[in-house]
C-alpha cells in the first residue's frame, strides 16, 4: 500500500504547537481538537472532551476498544495490558522495562498514511513488539520485512502464536521476523528503515538504542524514520541527538493520542 504524505495539517500553521507544555493560546487548543478528530474521529474525540471538562469514570474513553474488536475479528490476543513486573525481564534491563500496553489501530493507520512514504522502499521495525500487533498491522502496507523486537519471552511467546494464527485479505507483507532480545543489541537493518516505538522502556535504553543508531548511521548511510507513539517521557532523549530531526509533532488533547516522527538529518526520501 503506497501512502501519500498528508500534508492537510501542517505542524507549522498558525495555532499548531511545536512541543508539549507550555500555555496554549486557543488557536493551538483548537488544532489539538482537529487533530483529534482527524486521527481518532468523532465518537472518541468527544469522550476525551468530556472527560477533561467533567472528569468522571462515565466518560473515560476505552483506548483499546479498537484493538480488542481487532483480536475478535483475526482469533489473536493483542489487548490485554501487561505490567512490567509479569515481563519476566531480568538483569540490567529489568528496573526500566514498563507496560505492554497496545496501540490503538486506527491511530497506528493514521500514522502510516501520514508520514507519507512508499513503504516498498523500507524495513519496519517495531521496538519493543511486545505482543506483535504492531507488527500484524504494519503488515497490511508493502513493507520489503517487518521485524518485531522484543526483550520479554512471555510477550515474545504470545507474538508468535498471534502470528501463526493471523489472516487478513489486506495482508500485503508476508515477511515477518521476531528479535527476541534486548533492543540495545539488535543488530539494525542496513536497508532503510522505518523504527516505530510505543514509549518502549525508559530514558536509559531509549539513549543507548539510540546510540547505537547513530553509530549504525554513520556506518552506513541510509534513510531512516523514527515514529514515536506517546513521546513526552521521550523528548528529553530525543532531543540530545541531532542526528535526529523531527519532521512533526502530532499534539492532541490527549497524551494517549500525541506522537511525532524523525527522519536521519541526511534522510533523502529515496531507497537504493
Amino acid at each position: 500500500m503506497n501512502v501519500p504524505r498528508d500534508q492537510s495539517d501542517n505542524s507549522n500553521e498558525p495555532g499548531a504547537i511545536s512541543g508539549v507544555g507550555g500555555d496554549a493560546g486557543l488557536g493551538a487548543k483548537l488544532t489539538r481538537v482537529r487533530r483529534t478528530y482527524g486521527m481518532c474521529g468523532a465518537r472518541v474525540t468527544s469522550k476525551l472532551l468530556l472527560h477533561r471538562l467533567l472528569p468522571s469514570e462515565r466518560f473515560l474513553h476505552d483506548r483499546v476498544q479498537d484493538v480488542r474488536a481487532f483480536d475478535a475479528e483475526h482469533g489473536v490476543e493483542t489487548s490485554a495490558i501487561v505490567l512490567p513486573a509479569a515481563l519476566g525481564i531480568t538483569g540490567a534491563s529489568a528496573e526500566h522495562a514498563v507496560e505492554y500496553s497496545p496501540t490503538a489501530v486506527k491511530s497506528f493507520y493514521f500514522m502510516m498514511r501520514r508520514i507519507g512514504i512508499d513503504p516498498s522502499r523500507y524495513v519496519f521495525v517495531d521496538i519493543g513488539c511486545g505482543k506483535g500487533l504492531v507488527m500484524l498491522l504494519a503488515s497490511d502496507f508493502r513493507f520489503q520485512k517487518v521485524v518485531g523486537v522484543e526483550a520479554s519471552a512471555q510477550l515474545c511467546e504470545v507474538a508468535r502464536s498471534n502470528m501463526a494464527v493471523y489472516e487478513s485479505p489486506s495482508q500485503q507483507c508476508m515477511n515477518l521476523e521476531l528479535y527476541e532480545g534486548d533492543a540495545t543489541a539488535f543488530p539494525m537493518p542496513e536497508n532503510n528503515t522505518v523504527y516505530y516505538l510505543c514509549n518502549p522502556f525508559g530514558p536509559v535504553v531509549l539513549d543507548t538504542f539510540l546510540d547505537r543508531l547513530e553509530e549504525s548511521l554513520s556506518a552506513c548511510p541510509r534513510d531512516v524514520l523514527l515514529v514515536y507513539d506517546y513521546p513526552e517521557p521521550a523528548y528529553p532523549v530525543l532531543d540530545r541527538h541531532p542526528i535526529l530531526r523531527q519532521v512533526e509533532n502530532y499534539e492532541t488533547i490527549s497524551p494517549d493520542y500525541t506522537w511525532c516522527y524523525y527522519e536521519n538529518a541526511t534522510f533523502r526520501g529515496t531507497a537504493e
